[in-house]
């Protein structure tokens, strides 16, 4: 038997959008969801808000082109894209929701750029192929959980605007081997880098007053580099972790 099918559903089919989207009522037009098990996805233009758990567990999808105008990216937005492997995020970007990437575990590399202002906590937990990051300027701190089990991350670079480092920000990242605390930090929290066993120095400074429980638990290897006198070091003798002064 032949079947016959009218051209309008057949052309309705073909064209048909894989996403969902809504315009509220301040103007903004909001990526709701992607339908189907896509591989490949470049947004809509007209797109300015990629709304909570828009692309979660999109198992398949590979790549995704976010365009100029969009302004932020919503929570879980991307969480469990298992074959996800890299994102550009636009300079349009102003805040970066929790859990965004969480659980991107092809994710290899991500641009994010000075535009963002905010990243949410967990922003990037278990990212387990991402080897380098850049956070971005102008951040007040570094996010709760934001790098955890991100285990093959060997450099990140804090910027100097960061103030706190907060807990689990960087636990199990056990590919990481020396970082630099920058200048304004005043605290680092609980398990901030608990089993990063592969560093080998921290550089943290006077700023620092205040170090939470087990943030260095489980880093056989690290040396602490600080000034003399200084918060870090009596963290240092206190648990028995090897100290070096970076006094001129």
């Amino acid at each position: 038997m032949l079947w016959v099918i009218p051209i309008t559903i057949l052309l309705a089919w073909l064209f048909r959008s894989p996403f969902e989207i809504n315009k509220t009522r301040f103007g903004d037009v909001e990526l709701v969801k992607c339908k189907g098990s896509v591989t490949r996805v470049v947004i809509p233009k007209k797109v300015t808000r990629i709304k909570d758990g828009a692309f979660s567990d999109c198992y398949y999808l590979k790549s995704v082109v976010i365009p100029e105008g969009v302004k932020s990216i919503g929570d879980y937005a991307f969480s469990r894209c298992r074959s996800l492997t890299s994102v550009v995020i636009p300079k349009s970007v102003k805040l970066i929701g929790k859990d965004v990437f969480k659980g991107c575990h092809s994710l290899s590399s991500i641009e994010i750029p000075e535009s963002v202002t905010s990243i949410g906590m967990e922003a990037f937990w278990d990212c387990r192929s991402l080897t380098s990051v850049t956070i971005p300027p102008y951040q007040s701190g570094v996010s709760e959980g934001m790098f955890r089990d991100c285990t093959s991350l060997k450099t990140v670079t804090i910027p100097e605007d960061v103030t706190w480092i907060g807990t689990h920000a960087f636990l199990n990242c056990r590919s990481l081997t020396a970082v630099t605390i920058p200048q304004n930090v005043a605290q680092i929290g609980p398990g901030a880098f608990q089993g990063c066993t592969s560093l080998t120095s921290v550089e943290i400074p006077e700023s620092v007053m205040k170090i939470g429980n087990c943030a260095f638990e489980g880093c056989p290897k690290l040396m602490i580099r600080a000034p003399v006198g200084s918060y870090a070091e009596q963290y240092a003798r206190k648990y028995n972790i090897p100290f070096e002064s970076t006094n001129p």
